[in-house]
């Protein structure tokens, strides 16, 4: 298919390990400023310091923790904000975008003409079959509009004279 659908999650991992290291610094400070009476000041401020630096962390970890709709193209992907308020809509979106791309190949690409060579006519029905924008029974239609018979029926009566029925 042209136009295909995928989701991508980018997790901060590195940054949440960060976290956890500095989550525990702030556990230790808090039970420094329990236990230890004679250094409760600068067990306070060491408890402030990690708390402000663990607050940075989660902050810049969320920013960083996104979800991505991904768009896939023949040539490119394109990324979208991914969130659960407009998932339903980013796919409704890729739905209307690839019935939109299969109408335009077919009305481009999909045209016969008897009277031109059949052979690059045959490889881009081929092409566009092979893409999803034509199913068996429309190439099939295609292919015998081109070439002016059944196309392969080989036990049709009279095939073996030529005198096979014409489609077109």
């Amino acid at each position: 298919m042209p136009i295909g659908v995928a989701r991508q999650h980018n997790f901060p991992f590195r940054l949440t390990l960060a976290g956890l290291f500095v989550g525990f610094g702030c556990l230790k400070a808090s039970y420094m400023v329990v236990t230890l009476a004679g250094q409760r000041d600068s067990a306070l401020w060491l408890l402030l310091i990690l708390s402000g630096l663990l607050l940075t962390i989660v902050a810049y970890a969320l920013r960083l923790w996104r979800h991505d709709f991904i768009l896939t193209t023949g040539r490119c992907n394109i990324a979208l904000f991914d969130s659960r308020r407009n998932r339903k809509g980013l796919y409704e979106f890729a739905d209307v975008l690839r019935d939109h791309t299969i109408l335009y190949l077919r009305a481009q690409y999909a045209g016969v003409d008897p009277t031109q060579p059949a052979a690059p006519q045959l490889a881009r029905l081929e092409w566009l079959h092979q893409v999803g924008v034509l199913n068996k029974t429309q190439l099939e239609k295609l292919k015998t509009r081109l070439l002016g018979k059944f196309y392969g029926s080989e036990n049709v009566p009279g095939n073996e004279f030529g005198l096979a029925p014409s489609v077109n």
